[in-house]
């Protein structure tokens, strides 16, 4: 599976890339990837298999490969995500389905254009802590045979930081406070918000250290993007 992972991320000219990824069993279910289209434009995708585990990973998988074929171009957003359901409708039969996110950085025109697949709603947030969801409309990959997926553009600036995740990473319990309590979607939103003060490479290392507290049951992806 480290295989079908990115081997090194690189920053590229006007980016800077920070991720963790921190599977529960020895195999996972979320993947992503950065793909290059040219000296201004990158592909972020990410990508969570129901469940965990080795049938997750075997989903996961087969999505990293129709990913890989649909990408030898750029093709809009939509229609990538719509390829790769009909290429998981044909392949999987056993009810797992994908949320995904996929999105094309344009660093000269400052714009990111994305789709979504029922996956939790990436983050951008501005120097100034401004906060906007990158959140257009979309059924998970491998549910049904004919769906359509929205495409949108947002604005970027110079200092932005996006944050692309799975729901694993804040569907977690507390260990040590509030025993029991699940942490939620919208208090990691306050946490993010409070670490996007810090300098880029110490935002993730001092989110995992917040949140080694709490008890991980499923894998967790974390993608941190700066604008440059």
């Amino acid at each position: 599976q480290l295989g079908i992972m990115p081997r090194a991320i690189q920053d590229v000219p006007g980016l800077k890339i920070r991720s963790t990824y921190h599977p529960v069993e020895a195999v996972g279910g979320d993947i992503y990837d950065f793909i290059r289209f040219s000296d201004d434009k990158i592909g972020i995708f990410i990508g969570d298999a129901s469940g965990h585990g080795l049938a997750s990973a075997f989903v996961a998988t087969i999505c990293k490969m129709s990913l890989y074929s649909h990408t030898r171009s750029e093709t809009p957003v939509n229609q990538l995500l719509a390829r790769m359901n009909a290429d998981l409708m044909s392949n999987v039969t056993s009810g797992h389905y994908l949320t995904c996110f996929w999105g094309i950085l344009d660093l000269s025109a400052k714009t990111i254009t994305c789709a979504r697949a029922g996956h939790p709603k990436p983050i951008l947030m501005s120097k100034e802590n401004t906060l906007q969801f990158l959140d257009p409309p979309g059924t998970f990959i491998g549910i049904l045979d004919t769906v359509a997926f929205e495409q949108r553009t947002y604005n970027v600036s110079e200092g932005d930081r996006i944050y692309f995740f799975t729901d694993g990473i804040y569907e977690v319990m507390s260990s040590t406070r509030e025993s029991g309590r699940t942490l939620g979607f919208q208090e990691f939103r306050k946490i993010l918000t409070e670490h996007n003060r810090l300098p880029l490479d110490e935002v993730i290392p001092s989110l995992k250290s917040y949140l080694s507290h709490y008890t991980y049951e499923d894998d967790y992806t974390l993608i941190l993007t700066e604008v440059q």
